[in-house]
C-alpha cells in the first residue's frame, strides 16, 4: 500500500509535563574566560534596542577610566560598562570599581557574571540615579525579554553554543527564517561551476519594483513568477544586497527550504517589521499555514516561483482572506536581451576568452544559467568551443558536461557510477529528508552500499557543493541541472522511456510519493511542451495508481487524491479519467478498524476532494467541457454553504465562469454554453442549486483581476465592456 498512518487510541486529557528552561546564563564557567565574557557583554548590549553603536575601550593594560565598554543610544545618551567576573563580588570590589570610573558618561553600569547582593547594589544606587548594577539575573532577563527573538537567538548560539540556545531560550532544532547571509552562504562559492558572485545584469526595472513594494504601505504580497534557470535567486540576492540600506527599521528574512511552517513558527520572528521571502514558493505544500501568519502578524511577504504555480499560489491567497488589493503580482520574468547576456557572458568569460563572448549568446538561447556555466567550461576548457556553432547540442552538452564536472570534482572520493546513481535517484525524489531513517535505509539499498556509506557520500556531494542543504532538506542545485539529470535518467537516447521511473517508483512509493509524482509528472509535462514526441514516461505508473485507487479504503483514496494535487496540472488527460472512476465507483475495501472508531470517512469525503483536482484540469482548455459537466454534477445537490467551502463544485463552476483580464473569452464562452444547455433540461430546477447562480458570474459588471503598470500587475477591480457580453 502507499499509505502508512498511526491511529493513536482515544485518552483522557492530561496537562503536559511541566519543564524548566535555564535560568541563567554560564557567565562564571570555567570554560568563559574573562575575554570571553567582555566579547558577550560587547554583543549582548550592542543588540540591546536604541543602542546607535557599541565597542570596547581598550584592553588590558590600557589606561580605561574604569571602564570596558562605551555605547551611544538613538537619543544621545552615552552609557559606560564595567564588566567583571566573579563567583563573589564583594562591596569592597564595588568601591573599587566605583572609585576607577572616572569616564564622563551620562550612565554607569555594573556588569556582573554572580548575583550581586544588596549591600553591593546600596553602594551603586548611593551615586545616583544615573549608576545602575546589572547582574547575572538581569542579564538574563533582558537577553529573554528586551532582545528580539533572532538577536537573542544568535547571541547566545555564538557565545555558548546550539544546546545553550535550545535550553536557555527554548528555541529548538533548524530555525525556519533565517537572515540573507547565512541563506545564500552556499551560493557565494567561487570554485564552484555555478554561483552568484556574478554582478546582476539587467533586472534594473524588477529590483526597482521589488524595493518599491518593500515601501508600499498598499501591497501586503508580492507575487514573482519566472521560470527555471532564468535568475529569481540571483535577482533576490541582488535584494538582500541593498535591503539594509534602503530599508531602515525593517528586516529581510528568507524560508529555509525543508523546515516545516508551523503556528508556532510565528514566534520565531521580531516584532520589528519584517520583509519574509519564501524562494521556489511553488516547493512548499505548508505554504497556506505562512499565509495564515502574515495575516495575522501583517509580514510582508515576497515569493518567487515557477509560473506553472500561479493558480494553486492565487487559490492560497484567497482561502487565506487576503484581499485582491494587497496582492501584487509581478509579470513572470522575461528571458534577458542578447545586449544583456552578453555582459554576463564578457564577466565569465575575462578579458582572454571575451572572443567567445557573441557565439556564446546566441546558443545559450536566453539562459543565464547555461551563459554562466558554458563560460566557465569554455574558460577551463572543459567543452569544445566548436559547439558554439551547434545551439541545441551546445545546450545539452553544457548541461552533460556540468554534471560531469561535479562527478569529477569529487572522483577520489566517490565512484564516478556510485556518483551517478545518487544523483539520479535525489533527482527523483528531491528534496530528500535525511533525517527518516527507513528512507536511508531504502535509498541505501537502491543503490547498493551501506547507509552510514550513503551518509559519508552525501556529506561529500554537499561539502562540493554538488548538494544544496535548505533546513532539514537537500537537493541538486540549480533546479535546472536536476530536471536535465532526471531526464536523462528515465529516457534512452530515443526519447522512450527507460524504465527507470517505473522502478523509483515502485520502490520509494510508500515513502516520497508526493515527490516523485511531481517531479515525473512536470518532466513529462517539460518533454510534451517542448514538442517532442509523447513519452509512455508514466504509463506503467499510471496503472499502478489506478490499481491501487480501485482497491482503496475511502481513507486511501483521499490520501492519494492529495497527493495528485500537483499532478493534475501536468497529467490531465489521466487525472481526468480517474476523477471519473472516484465519482462512479464508491470503494468497496472496507476502512482499517481502529481508524473506523474514531473518524468514519465515507464515499462523500471522496466526492469533496474532487473539485480542485476538476479546476487544475481545466486549466488545459480541451478539458474544460468535461470539467464543466464534473463540477455541475458533484455541485448541484451539495448542500454545502459556498461561501465557506471554496472547493464546492459550484463554488469552482463560478470560478471558472468569472471574467479576467488576461483569460480567453472562448474559456467563458464554453462554460456559458454549459450552462445554456443545462437550462434547457426540464428537471434543471429540481436541485439545491441552479445553474442560474453560475450565470450570476456572467452578468457582472466588474470584478477583480489584473492591473498592469509598466512591468508590474496589481490585483485591483475592474468593469467587464460590454461586448465580450
Amino acid at each position: 500500500m502507499f499509505f502508512i498512518y498511526l491511529v493513536q487510541n482515544v485518552r483522557l486529557m492530561t496537562c503536559p509535563p511541566v519543564t524548566k528552561l535555564q535560568p541563567l546564563l554560564p557567565l562564571s564557567d570555567p570554560n568563559v574566560s574573562w575575554e570571553d565574557f567582555e566579547k558577550f557583554c560587547v554583543d549582548f548590549i550592542h543588540h540591546l534596542p536604541n543602542v546607535n553603536e557599541c565597542h570596547r575601550y581598550g584592553k588590558r593594560g590600557s589606561k580605561q577610566y574604569g571602564i570596558d565598554i562605551f555605547a551611544n543610544l538613538d537619543d544621545g545618551k552615552s552609557y559606560v560598562f564595567s564588566c567583571k567576573q566573579y563567583q563573589n563580588f564583594t562591596p569592597g570590589y564595588a568601591k573599587k570599581a566605583i572609585d576607577a570610573m572616572t569616564y564622563p558618561a551620562d550612565y554607569y553600569i555594573l556588569l556582573l557574571s554572580c548575583e550581586a547582593t544588596s549591600k553591593v547594589r546600596d553602594l551603586w544606587y548611593a551615586k545616583g540615579h544615573a549608576w545602575d548594577v546589572w547582574d547575572i539575573h538581569d542579564i538574563a532577563r533582558k537577553v529573554r525579554y528586551d532582545l528580539p527573538i533572532d538577536h537573542a537567538h544568535r547571541l547566545i548560539e555564538t557565545h555558548f553554543g546550539t544546546e545553550w540556545r535550545k535550553y536557555f531560550l527554548g528555541i529548538k532544532g533548524v530555525t525556519l527564517f533565517v537572515p540573507p547571509n547565512e541563506f545564500f552562504l552556499p551560493l557565494m562559492d567561487s570554485e564552484n561551476l555555478f554561483n552568484h558572485v556574478w554582478s546582476l545584469v539587467g533586472r534594473v526595472e524588477i529590483l526597482k519594483e521589488l524595493h518599491e513594494y518593500i515601501d508600499s504601505k498598499t501591497h501586503q504580497v508580492l507575487l514573482l513568477p519566472g521560470g527555471g534557470g532564468i535568475g529569481k535567486t540571483k535577482l533576490l540576492q541582488s535584494l538582500s544586497e541593498s535591503f539594509i540600506e534602503l530599508h531602515q527599521g525593517k528586516m529581510l528574512w528568507f524560508v529555509e527550504e525543508g523546515v516545516p511552517i508551523t503556528p508556532e513558527s510565528a514566534d520565531e520572528l521580531p516584532a520589528r517589521p519584517c520583509v519574509v521571502v519564501v524562494d521556489d514558493a511553488h516547493r512548499r505544500e505548508d505554504l497556506s499555514v505562512l499565509l495564515t501568519i502574515a495575516q495575522k502578524r501583517q509580514i510582508k511577504l515576497l515569493l518567487s516561483f515557477r509560473p506553472y504555480a500561479i493558480e494553486r499560489i492565487r487559490s492560497m491567497l484567497t482561502n487565506a482572506k487576503f484581499d485582491s488589493k494587497k496582492i501584487n503580482e509581478l509579470e513572470p520574468i522575461k528571458n534577458l536581451n542578447r545586449e544583456e547576456l552578453k555582459k554576463l557572458a564578457l564577466q565569465v568569460l575575462g578579458s582572454k576568452y571575451s572572443h567567445f563572448a557573441d557565439p556564446l549568446v546566441v546558443v545559450s538561447r536566453d539562459s543565464p544559467l547555461v551563459t554562466v556555466v558554458g563560460g566557465r567550461l569554455l574558460v577551463e576548457k572543459g567543452i569544445d568551443p566548436r559547439l558554439l556553432e551547434r545551439d541545441e547540442e551546445f545546450q545539452r552538452a553544457v548541461l552533460d558536461k556540468f554534471q560531469e564536472f561535479l562527478i569529477g570534482n569529487v572522483s577520489e572520493q566517490i565512484e564516478p557510477d556510485v556518483c551517478r546513481k545518487i544523483l539520479n535517484l535525489i533527482a527523483a525524489v528531491s528534496p530528500i529528508r535525511l533525517s527518516e531513517d527507513e528512507f536511508r535505509r531504502v535509498a541505501a539499498d537502491f543503490i547498493d552500499i551501506d547507509p552510514p556509506e550513503l551518509m559519508r557520500l552525501l556529506d561529500v556531494l554537499e561539502n562540493s557543493g554538488v548538494l544544496l542543504r535548505r533546513g532539514y532538506t537537500l537537493r541538486i542545485y540549480p533546479d535546472v541541472l536536476s530536471d536535465h539529470i532526471l531526464h536523462n535518467a528515465c529516457l534512452n537516447m530515443r526519447g522512450e522511456s527507460n524504465g527507470y521511473a517505473q522502478l523509483v517508483f515502485e520502490t520509494f512509493k510508500a515513502l516520497s510519493l508526493a515527490q516523485i509524482l511531481n517531479n515525473l509528472a512536470e518532466l513529462d509535462w517539460r518533454i510534451r511542451k517542448a514538442g517532442s514526441k509523447e513519452t509512455d514516461l508514466l504509463e506503467d505508473i499510471w496503472k499502478s495508481i489506478n490499481y491501487e485507487f480501485q482497491n482503496a479504503s475511502n481513507f486511501n483514496r483521499l490520501q492519494l487524491l492529495g497527493f495528485l494535487d500537483e499532478v493534475a496540472y501536468y497529467q490531465p488527460k489521466r487525472t481526468l479519467k480517474l476523477v471519473e472512476f472516484a465519482m462512479r465507483n464508491p470503494a468497496t475495501t472496507p476502512e482499517d478498524e481502529a481508524l473506523s472508531r474514531t473518524y468514519e470517512f465515507t464515499h462523500e469525503h471522496v466526492l469533496y476532494k474532487l473539485p480542485r483536482l476538476i479546476k487544475k484540469i481545466s486549466y488545459t482548455l480541451d478539458y474544460l467541457p468535461r470539467c464543466c459537466e464534473l463540477l455541475w454534477e458533484l455541485g448541484k445537490d451539495d448542500s454545502r454553504e459556498l461561501n465557506q467551502n471554496p472547493e464546492h463544485g459550484i463554488r469552482v463552476l463560478k470560478d471558472l465562469a468569472s471574467y479576467d483580464i488576461d483569460k480567453p473569452i472562448i474559456f467563458n464562452q464554453i462554460v456559458l454554453d454549459k450552462v445554456s444547455r443545462w437550462l434547457k433540461k426540464p428537471d434543471v430546477h429540481y436541485h439545491i442549486h441552479s445553474p442560474l447562480e453560475v450565470l450570476d458570474s456572467f452578468l457582472n459588471i466588474c470584478g477583480h483581476s489584473d492591473k498592469s503598470e509598466g512591468r508590474r500587475i496589481i490585483l485591483t477591480p475592474f468593469l467587464v465592456p460590454r461586448e465580450p457580453v
